[in-house]
């Protein structure tokens, strides 16, 4: 038969390589093939891959329709089969792999050949893993199950399938067998951290709370900055915490709870905003279990926690908290510690609805917890109740809009209208049954309202229904307890009693997987993907900025670079439009990402492919949008080089087209009138003040601009300019002056102004009105006491800095130049001078201010 021609060792069964030169002569005995025999499916599979593999450009189009012939010829034809599954797998159509594969086995003796081991081994084990990942998507976790443990029967030592066969047990509930199956894994690849990390989410599922965190912590010390382990740790601490309380070990608790802490603010720190999504849900959990304590074994460790996280939390002032909690928040030892810890945790439980890219569960799920800790807080500061409890019922309110169907929603509305509004509360409970009739919570609630409100009949049918469904909930058999005390049955009342306290505690409840902290599996998922399917543009462009969100700004150059050149091909052979605009948009975020890491001349390089390629005058808002953006981009570049003639030019441009996008523009200005002032002419002076003056005045509330004309100001000895600049906000009352310039950058600006025109002493009143009204902020404490150090008096500077004593490690590092330098002017305290400037150099002997101080103080 002609077409005879061995195939190179490429895939499949074809084992030796041709000549090139014999390539047209293949493809010309494949078609004689084909005409003396068009029902031969080998002639069709090798034909498809002549063309898949040999023809260049590669034609996958024709090389999908001979595989897909060949198939549909003889079943049998594994390789061809193979293909075709692959080509439907990338385009992600799991119904037609799973045709495929089906068939495949079929032919191969079906389902009960593939599973009568001692009689046969399946030869295709790729159509068992097919099924089992198609199984797997579909969370058909027994028929994945199945499927990968066929396909482990041709290759025992195949490492992959025993990970996915470990995930589809896990997920099926099978935890023992998931761990071994992981296990698996890990020995035949123990370089692999993902099968430790799947070991420890296990652990972590099945209560292995401290195992867990071994496991994680094991994988930090090689890989320290992988926040998704960063994740599981601050979960498996908070769950480890839960289980602590619920066994009354407080002190084990607490210690749990602040590791939570620690673990989150460490990814606060240093995430993208998709991991500080997930870090902030540990923080207010984490918090709000904390601020139930009323005692805490080692106050002065919760209070140093606290206190890390009080910056963070006042630089996010929220509207619905106003008349509830005071930002910016201040923490003093002998106040009310858990109080605190509460405000601070209704704090970041409302900074976390701010949080972008929530969908309505997420939203859902943020507003309830919100309702809660706003609740028990209005049971916790009298004098804000009222307002407090209307917050917090407005807010599970919310929660209900955006998630109707959830029992848990309904239950705590009922909880919060409990006293108040029992008709409400009533509705809420029977809301909540209707979704989920069989909760013992509710039921038992349910019976509380009407004991509460002394309908005693109907709260003995609750209580009873709720001891039926749960025998062992303790609170239950308590308000059946109640009920009989108030008809007269005191031994009936007692022996309830006694048997409620004869009953374990409820075990901790399961945490639900937060549907918005998607960051940290979308990086593990999108690199297996890639590695699997490294011809997928998409999949990485997506991964690379993925990379960017969570600061691996080298990984998503690598990753959106090999895009780059996908996206390339594909327009060179398409010349398709849509193509054409990813190709843009990849080129715009390459650049971006270049920027970041100072490749200034490589960003340039992109944005101009960029701009080459949009249109001038398009009437797409997008495309308008994807110019301004490669405009002010190049010209950022081009003003990092020094080429400001082509940086204002480019600016100027991105002005014009961003005409109609006012936060893209307010951005434009203040770059275009910072190339005009580095010009360093006059007319471009002048011109740069008239550009941002103009942009105040249509948009007051561009900040950026506000600073940058202050500063033209200053520099000029221009006191009308900074008047010009800084009036209107100023004139705000100090909450809203605050939420306008969370960084306080007009304070620095207003003092830098005084000390330039010699008037320390209004520079000495602009920092101490500034502390008078932030006292909690050491920064500002901090340029106070350097002024006053200015004015010789060390002792003030010293008061000043003492004031500070709940300051964070860093910045008491940070303000030890000063401290050395105060004692030194003292003249009485040399010695402590000394030591302390010393501490600074060897704390921080990169900070230039150290050295001066040990200078200075050796000198005198």
């Amino acid at each position: 038969m002609g077409g005879g021609y061995p195939w190179p060792q490429r895939s499949g069964p074809f084992a030796e390589l041709p000549l090139d030169e014999h390539r047209e002569e293949a493809y010309r005995h494949f078609i004689t093939s084909l005409k003396r025999s068009p029902s031969f499916a080998p002639a069709f599979t090798s034909l498809g891959i002549y063309y898949f593999e040999f023809v260049s450009p590669p034609d996958p189009n024709r090389a999908s329709k001979c595989f897909q012939k060949a198939f549909e010829l003889d079943p049998r034809e594994a390789e061809a089969a193979r293909r075709l599954a692959e080509g439907f797998a990338e385009e992600r159509e799991w119904d037609l792999v799973e045709v495929v594969a089906r068939r495949t086995i079929d032919g191969e003796g079906g389902l009960e050949g593939g599973t009568a081991t001692a009689r046969y081994l399946p030869i295709n084990a790729w159509a068992w893993k097919a099924i089992g990942v198609v199984e797997l998507n579909r969370q058909n976790y027994p028929q994945a199950i199945q499927g990968f443990q066929i396909a482990l029967r041709t290759d025992v030592d195949d490492q992959l399938s025993w990970l996915r066969l470990g995930e589809a047990y896990s997920k099926a509930g099978r935890f023992a067998a998931a761990v071994k199956a992981l296990e698996r894994a890990r020995e035949l690849n123990p370089e692999d951290w993902i099968c430790s990390y799947f070991i420890g989410e296990v652990q972590r599922q099945t209560g292995q709370y401290q195992e867990a965190i071994v496991a994680f912590e094991s994988i930090l010390t090689k890989h320290p900055h992988e926040l998704g382990v960063l994740v599981s740790l601050g979960q498996a601490h908070l769950d480890l915490g839960r289980m602590h309380v619920t066994a009354a070990y407080t002190a084990r608790a607490e210690s749990s709870f602040t590791s939570a802490v620690q673990v989150a603010l460490q990814m606060i720190i240093e995430a993208s905003s998709g991991f500080r999504r997930v870090a902030w849900k540990i923080v207010a959990d984490a918090v709000f279990h904390l601020s139930q304590f009323t005692q805490f074994s080692d106050e002065d460790l919760v209070l140093d926690v606290l206190y890390q996280l009080v910056p963070f939390v006042s630089d996010h002032p929220g509207e619905s908290l106003t008349g509830i909690v005071t930002l910016p928040l201040s923490l003093q030892k002998s106040a009310n510690l858990p109080l605190s810890a509460l405000e601070i945790a209704v704090a970041a439980y409302n900074y976390r609805i701010s949080l972008d890219a929530l969908d309505e569960t997420a939203v859902a799920s943020a507003h309830y917890d919100l309702s809660a800790a706003l609740f028990s807080y209005s049971r916790k500061a009298s004098a804000k109740q009222q307002l407090a409890k209307q917050e917090a019922t407005k807010h599970i309110k919310d929660a209900l809009r955006a998630e109707p169907g959830n029992d848990r929603y309904w239950n705590a509305l009922g909880n919060m209208e409990f006293e108040s509004r029992p008709k409400i509360a009533q509705h809420a409970y029977v809301k909540a049954l209707e979704i989920n009739s069989k909760s013992t919570i509710t039921w038992t609630n349910l019976g509380l309202l009407y004991l509460h409100h002394g309908d005693t009949e109907l709260a003995n049918e609750a209580f009873y229904k709720a001891q039926t469904l749960d025998p062992d909930y303790a609170l239950a058999w308590v308000g059946q307890g109640l009920v009989a005390s108030l008809n007269g049955h005191a031994p009936e009342a007692r022996a309830l009693f006694e048997h409620a306290v004869g009953l374990s505690a409820p075990v901790v409840s399961q945490t639900r997987p937060s549907q918005l902290d998607a960051i940290s599996p979308a990086f593990f998922v999108l690199d297996r993907f890639c590695r699997g399917r490294p011809h997928d543009a998409s999949a990485l462009h997506l991964f690379g900025l993925v990379c960017e969100r969570i600061g691996h700004i080298e990984l998503g150059i690598d990753i959106i670079g090999r895009a780059i050149v996908l996206l390339e091909a594909a327009y060179e052979d398409t010349e398709d439009p849509v193509v054409e605009r990813r190709f843009s948009i990849a080129h715009t975020n390459m650049a971006r990402l270049r920027l970041s890491v100072q490749d200034y001349e490589g960003a340039l390089e992109s944005y101009q492919v960029v701009t080459g390629l949009l249109p001038e005058d398009s009437e797409d808002r997008s495309a308008r949008i994807l110019l301004t953006q490669a405009r002010f981009g190049a010209g950022l570049a081009q003003f990092k080089l020094g080429q400001l003639a082509e940086a204002l030019a480019l600016f100027e441009a991105a002005l014009d087209t961003a005409a109609d996008e006012p936060d893209m523009r307010g951005h434009v200005i203040v770059m275009l009138a910072q190339t005009l002032w580095a010009m360093g002419t006059e007319e471009g002076r002048e011109s740069a003040k008239a550009q941002l003056l103009q942009s105040i005045e249509s948009d007051p509330d561009n900040l950026l601009a506000i600073n940058t004309l202050a500063g033209m100001g200053i520099l000029t000895d221009d006191d009308s300019l900074v008047d010009a600049a800084l009036s209107e906000i100023l004139a705000l009352p100090p909450d809203q002056r605050l939420a306008r310039d969370p960084d306080r950058e007009v304070t620095y600006l207003l003092v830098q102004h005084h000390l330039g025109q010699g008037d320390v002493q209004q520079a000495l009143s602009v920092s101490q009105k500034a502390v008078i009204v932030e006292p909690s902020r050491p920064e500002i404490r901090q340029t106070l006491a350097e002024l006053v150090l200015q004015q010789g008096d060390g002792e003030g500077s010293l008061a000043v800095l003492a004031a500070t004593h709940q300051e964070s490690l860093a910045q008491q590092r940070d303000s030890l130049y000063l401290r050395a330098i105060a004692r030194c002017v003292n003249a009485k305290t040399q010695e402590e001078a000394h030591q302390l400037a010393h501490k600074a150099v060897m704390l921080t002997p990169w900070d230039k201010r150290n050295w001066q101080a040990l200078a200075f103080v050796k000198s005198t």
